[in-house]
């Protein structure tokens, strides 16, 4: 499912009359890619990708997933999963087990006995609530909520926060075993770059809601020896460094 930006903005508030949180986007994330969508905070990724998962219309310009604006359709957002750390106080009073369930009844790709496999991988308890999990022990858990729907698009917005060392190895390897075998487009909002970066095919970089830089993962690595060292490098003094294509 291929993803694209036309000219989009968003903006918070009113009528679309406040806070300026995206400005005159142009991107194109073919399917099958694994896109690292990097930033500091507050740079608008998590805003971007609520557009991709149809949670917001974009106060200007197009959205196109799969041919398709995704904001309130029930077939492109039946196929996006959208899972981030940030979202787990929405549901907390719920154990693993009962999420699980629910997951199970709303996406169509849904894999339960994937889903076991990771809970055992992850050590996440099944019948506790979430309330009670570890920071840790909650990212791991949507994580496998997340990646076990095995939609056509998944976004992954900063899930490794709160895991150690170990549990992130443990994720970045089960992502590059899945995808071996279940391709799809995927979608890395992350701080670990240096630890992610391996994952990825396609690298975009927002900086103040525009896009510092799109380019091929292996021409940045070629140019500037890792992911990592070029984002360092070209976000150095927060500003606009390369607009992508339009094509």
């Amino acid at each position: 499912m291929k993803i694209r930006f036309d000219d989009v903005s968003l903006r918070y508030g009113m009528f679309g009359r406040g806070v300026s949180a995206l400005h005159r986007i142009n991107l194109e994330i073919p399917d099958g890619r694994v896109c690292g969508l990097l930033g500091r905070n507050g740079a608008g990724k998590s805003s971007l990708l609520s557009l991709i998962a149809g949670l917001r219309r974009p106060s200007g310009g197009r959205v196109r997933v799969d041919g398709e604006i995704p904001f309130e359709n029930r077939r492109i957002m039946s196929e996006v999963s959208y899972i981030g750390s940030h979202f787990s106080d929405r549901w907390s009073y719920l154990s693993a087990r009962d999420l699980l369930r629910l997951a199970g009844a709303v996406r169509p790709d849904w894999d339960q006995v994937y889903a076991d496999e990771l809970i055992d991988l992850f050590q996440v308890p099944r019948r506790r609530r979430l309330s009670s999990y570890s920071t840790g022990q909650r990212a791991a858990f949507y994580f496998v909520l997340g990646f076990a729907g095995r939609s056509p698009i998944t976004i992954l917005d900063e899930v490794g926060l709160g895991m150690d060392a170990v549990l992130r190895e443990r994720l970045i390897q089960e992502i590059l075993r899945d995808l071996a075998a279940h391709p799809r487009t995927l979608i890395i909002s992350t701080h670990y770059i240096s630890e992610a970066e391996r994952l990825f095919d396609q690298v975009v970089i927002l900086d103040r809601g525009q896009i510092a830089l799109c380019e091929e993962a292996d021409d940045l690595r070629a140019e500037h020896g890792s992911i990592n060292d070029a984002f360092i490098k070209l976000t150095k003094g927060s500003r606009v460094l390369k607009e992508a294509s339009d094509e």
